[in-house]
């Protein structure tokens, strides 16, 4: 076993328990709340930054970032009061294997995108061995591939996706 078993396994251990602990239903307006800071920080941030005549890419962030904590806390209150005249304060036995399920998921997912940030940062042959010789990388690699086959795809060339990412950029992000 190598770190990087370690690294994983900790990662979905830790998914897992958290998500059991709180419950399926207190995952999902989490998730839900997230979402929702998301989507109104890309609608609302660009013309509230534009309120701010300094047009810095730093002044897009923190507008950004202000707007989507104000939604998320917001939303996160609502739906927790929702979800709270709905379900009891404890997650029962139904939320809490829901729960587990959803973790697993959630970890499988990050340890994809852990993997796929390491296959970028590494090349093919210089990828360390504590990687590849590690027990949970068919489980890593699987992961990665799902995510590589939804969209998600690691880049190959620096000059060629920043072009490219120029090009395809909205008017109001240039």
């Amino acid at each position: 076993m190598t770190w990087f078993d370690l690294i994983v396994l900790g990662i979905l251990g830790l998914s897992v328990l958290f998500a059991a602990f709180r419950g399926f239903s207190r995952e999902i307006t989490t998730l839900g709340a997230l979402a929702a800071g998301v989507i109104a920080a890309y609608y609302l941030a660009p013309p509230l930054g534009e309120l701010f005549a300094s047009g810095s890419t730093m002044t897009a962030i923190i507008v950004f970032l202000i707007v989507f904590l104000v939604i998320f806390i917001v939303s996160l209150i609502v739906l927790n009061s929702l979800v709270s005249r709905f379900i009891a304060e404890k997650p029962g036995r139904i939320d809490r294997v829901l729960g587990v399920i959803f973790g697993f998921l959630r970890g499988y997912i990050v340890v994809g995108l852990l993997f796929l940030a390491l296959d970028y940062y590494f090349e093919d042959d210089r990828m360390p061995p504590a990687i590849t010789d590690a027990l949970t990388l068919g489980l890593a690699a699987g992961a990665a591939d799902l995510l590589e086959s939804m969209g998600l795809e690691t880049v190959t060339s620096t000059a060629d996706t920043s072009d490219m990412a120029a090009s395809n950029a909205p008017d109001r992000f240039i």
